[in-house]
């Protein structure tokens, strides 16, 4: 029996974000093939796209084309919207930014069509990870807050925690601490009404890395150690970002010993669930601690496969961070030529990311949003014409449900 986790994710400098399931490869395909009904065929199509995404994502690329063309040919517009949003998270897990957009923005008008609310939020959430992944900070926190804008007014409190957490991150990666804390107090404050494991362990985990951040350790280790057993009973994907956290507190508080048992825990199961951000977040720490105790060989050959992942996943945040640790590397082995080459990578990459007019560029766009918000007591109502459900048979046939 070939069974997999269905793991929808969304990719951040916080950890991957990831809801998780299990789906029967082969029941699916030998339901396409026997089943009658194009409905149930192409939805069979569809999930098994969806699952493969993300653990085959060359073949889940496959699968959703033929998705998209059965569904075109018989006029099922959900499951064509399916079919090129699985599409665009084939090209997503393989770090092909541009490409993943691509589908999604094709599948954005075939959702508003068929009026699948959740599905519209979905893909405004994801579309966002793209660019906040390119460092599109503010392009970014447009889709985050339309897509939050979408979910609070469906009352889907979970979901609009994720994606606070996500406007979060924008302002982490910023250094805007403050702020970021703030989105993250207020995603707490809906996962704590949900009695929601899943995310009150994501959520106390961004909390610890902020507190990391800001050079609180102790603290930090408190929240990623909760964030840690809230969901550490589960054993598969979904603890790979609180044990990195866990081993990046010890890290820090220089207790190398337990840093690299987590450190390299968390690396094992993020190499097995094909999770980048939390290999390279591993590695560099691995990499540092390597320096720390001297071995220098360990400590370059770590920080260089950390960079590696950073660059082929399109990770900007990452990639400078890396190059700024290879640079004090080489600066500290007296390799001038190699340390001034990734000191000039990291200096492109920081003002790409992190400046003060993009700061103001945020703070502006959020106040606009925020006014605008009080401003039109009508805009949920409006919107609500666009998400109704719609109640068409293809529809209630195994339809996924969201899982951004």
């Amino acid at each position: 029996m070939n069974t997999g986790r269905i793991i929808i994710c969304v990719v951040s400098l916080l950890g991957t974000l990831c809801l998780y399931g299990q789906i029967d490869l082969d029941s699916l395909n030998q339901l396409a093939q026997s089943s009658s009904a194009d409905s149930i065929k192409v939805a069979a199509y569809n999930a098994a796209a969806n699952e493969l995404a993300f653990i085959k994502p060359d073949s889940g690329a496959e699968v959703a084309r033929i998705a998209i063309v059965k569904s075109k040919k018989s006029g099922l517009v959900f499951q064509t919207a399916k079919g090129f949003q699985n599409l665009g998270l084939s090209f997503h897990v393989r770090g092909m930014l541009d490409s993943a957009r691509k589908y999604y923005l094709i599948s954005l008008p075939l959702l508003i069509q068929v009026k699948d609310s959740l599905g519209i939020a979905g893909l405004y959430n994801n579309i966002g990870v793209t660019y906040n992944q390119q460092g599109d900070f503010p392009r970014s926190l447009e889709y985050y807050q339309q897509s939050l804008d979408i979910k609070l007014a469906l009352g889907q409190i979970a979901a609009s925690a994720k994606t606070l957490n996500n406007i979060g991150v924008i302002y982490f990666d910023q250094k805007d601490f403050d702020r970021a804390m703030t989105y993250y107090q207020r995603a707490l404050e809906l996962d704590e009404t949900m009695e929601n494991s899943e995310g009150l362990s994501r959520t106390l985990g961004n909390i610890g890395l902020t507190y990391l951040e800001k050079g609180n350790d102790s603290l930090a280790l408190k929240y990623y150690l909760q964030s840690y057993q809230l969901i550490r009973s589960v054993g598969n994907c979904r603890t790979t970002y609180s044990i990195n956290g866990v081993g990046q507190a010890f890290s820090k508080l220089k207790m190398y010993d337990s840093a690299k048992y987590y450190l390299k825990k968390a690396l094992d199961k993020a190499r097995d669930c094909n999770e980048a951000v939390i290999q390279t977040s591993a590695l560099l720490e691995l990499g540092n601690i390597g320096m720390e105790e001297k071995r220098m060989k360990v400590a370059e050959a770590l920080l260089l496969e950390s960079e590696l992942i950073a660059r082929n996943n399109g990770l900007k945040t990452h990639l400078k961070d890396a190059s700024q640790k290879l640079y004090e590397f080489y600066k500290k082995t007296g390799q001038a030529a190699k340390a001034l080459s990734k000191l000039e990578t990291a200096f492109a990459l920081q003002d790409s990311l992190f400046n003060d007019d993009l700061t103001a560029q945020l703070t502006t766009m959020e106040l606009e949003y925020s006014f605008q918000q009080e401003r039109d007591s009508l805009n949920f109502a409006r919107k609500s014409e666009i998400m109704e459900y719609d109640s068409k048979i293809e529809r209630q046939n195994f339809r996924q449900p969201s899982k951004n």
